[in-house]
């Protein structure tokens, strides 16, 4: 999955009070997404740095930091240190990556809250042959009432403290691991109460652990299953259902990934979160779902 484990950043992100009492003025102005996200595509969205010259970020909350590629690395300066993260994509192996003091990175007019330092790599391996040079992490998106519309395909920054919750949809509790940087909800599913991860940086509907799918596939026959070889190696399963409940409500069309019994856990992935009308309040601790389509969206010029 897209998910990615940082390891000496299991810390990083402390969504305690101190996130509510985070600075919460001049938020960004709405931001446009790109065109087929959350339709078999990830969520880029535009950034710049100082010098306004345009940088297209991933937005990732399945991600404890902001990572920026190594070609930004001359506008850096010297590096602060080194870490050691491991990332999915490189089958969880460790590497060793510079920390840099955080730059000043702009949506619009409006500079991002982020922390301290970012860390560079090369990004290349996450986003053959496409122009990405960020991730955008929860170091920044914890600062923030984000609500992602994918029928408008805009980004809307909220006041967290002044919501018109009545038109949000279902809201949700969100907590936050020590150990995984994404948030997670609790939820019914299937009849089943059960706990997800929320990662915009799997573009697929999600991720079911093997004990939770096999009990699914017993009560909702699945249309097909595959098994498909990363260039990471070993096997993954991807398994189509017509058919699952989520929160109360009734969705089709589903790709959903049997997770290994390692650490990954349940999680909804952005086409799954694309069905719906997003609100994610990450300084209280709160997401909206309000359904807008019970199929996965199509891009109308396809």
């Amino acid at each position: 999955m897209q998910r990615a484990i940082a390891v000496c950043f299991s810390l990083i992100f402390l969504c305690s009070c101190a996130t509510q009492n985070s600075v919460r003025i001049n938020l960004p102005a709405d931001a446009s997404m790109n065109t087929l996200a959350g339709r078999g595509d990830d969520l880029f969205v535009k950034l710049h740095l100082e010098d306004g010259r345009d940088l297209i970020f991933a937005v990732d909350n399945g991600f404890p930091c902001t990572v920026l590629d190594k070609s930004l690395e001359p506008e850096l300066g010297k590096p602060s240190g080194t870490q050691k993260v491991s990332y999915a994509w490189y089958a969880n192996k460790t590497i060793t990556v510079h920390k840099y003091k955080s730059p000043k990175l702009y949506l619009g007019n409006t500079p991002l809250m982020l922390d301290a330092s970012v860390i560079t790599d090369d990004l290349k391996q996450r986003f053959q042959g496409r122009p990405v040079v960020g991730i955008l992490g929860m170091d920044c998106l914890k600062h923030y009432c984000i609500q992602l519309d994918f029928a408008s395909k805009k980004i809307h920054f909220l006041d967290p403290d002044h919501l018109q919750s009545e038109n949000l949809g279902k809201p949700f509790p969100l907590a936050f691991s020590f150990i995984w940087s994404e948030p997670s909800t609790r939820m019914d599913f299937c009849g089943k109460d059960v706990w997800f991860g929320l990662d915009t940086g799997d573009y697929t509907d999600g991720t079911l652990k093997s004990a939770l799918l096999d009990r699914t596939m017993k009560t909702h026959s699945p249309d097909k299953v595959l098994q498909t070889k990363p260039e990471t190696g070993g096997t993954r399963s991807k398994i189509y259902f017509s058919e699952l409940e989520f929160g109360g409500e009734t969705y089709t069309n589903l790709l959903i990934h049997k997770s290994s019994d390692g650490p990954d856990n349940n999680a909804l992935g952005l086409q799954f979160l694309a069905r719906n009308l997003v609100t994610f309040n990450f300084p209280k601790r709160t997401m909206y779902l309000k359904q807008i389509s019970v199929g996965p969206l199509k891009d109308k010029n396809n």
